[in-house]
């Protein structure tokens, strides 16, 4: 492929594998990758005709996951609820 040609080469997004994942992500930003995926739900639960309180309920559930796993990432996987424990 090193002919000094450029090809097109057509890639979804359940193709992506692992590394591509970490690339993008440090490329385009976290930010902007949470956007993305918050996004990607939203239509699909758009296409599948949900309720717009139900949307709101997984979205914030979504979001809530994302803030424990954070916390939970940047303690250490220790969780500590109270600081007199």
């Amino acid at each position: 492929l090193d002919a000094g040609k450029k090809i097109a080469i057509e890639n979804h997004g359940g193709d992506l594998q692992g590394r591509e994942l970490k690339m993008l992500i440090e490329v385009a930003g976290k930010d902007f990758v949470g956007a993305l995926i918050i996004a990607v739900i939203q239509n699909g639960m758009n296409l599948m005709n949900v309720e717009s309180y139900t949307q709101k309920v997984v979205l914030g559930l979504v979001i809530l996951g994302a803030v424990m796993l954070d916390l939970l990432r940047v303690r250490g996987w220790k969780l500590k609820l109270s600081a007199g424990e």
